[in-house]
């Protein structure tokens, strides 16, 4: 009952701005663990944990919980942004050949490329 109870009236227990990234989980050996949408939303958390724990002890049956933990979840509600894959950058041809340059001496020729496109794709991001 106190889980059910935590989870429908979050938002009035911890007030509406925490509940907007936060969600109660699960009461396990009665242990409240939080998650948190994010890991400053976890720190936040932790801040809070003394105010929230007292919170949590005045409700009815609140004495239950002895401790709360905190960990990064979902949280219903709340969308992720859309990850839109990275643009492709074209190499310019000058920073191309100076990474050709630079990694001639290395014989292995799969080590080779692979240090020259990184070093060529460092170069054109900066």
């Amino acid at each position: 009952m106190l889980e059910y109870h935590l989870i429908r009236h979050w938002a009035e227990i911890v007030g509406r701005p925490v509940a907007a990234h936060t969600r109660p989980d699960s009461i396990k050996f009665r242990k409240l663990w939080v998650a948190a949408e994010n890991s400053v939303w976890l720190q936040q958390l932790v801040f809070l944990k003394p105010v929230l724990f007292e919170k949590i002890k005045a409700l009815p049956q609140g004495s239950l919980i002895s401790d709360m933990g905190f960990r990064v979840g979902d949280i219903p509600g709340r969308s992720k942004p859309a990850s839109s894959p990275p643009e492709k950058k074209e190499v310019p041809p000058e920073i191309l050949s100076f990474a050709k340059d630079v990694t001639t001496s290395i014989q292995n020729p799969a080590l080779r490329a692979c240090l020259t496109k990184t070093i060529a794709k460092s170069l054109s991001s900066t």
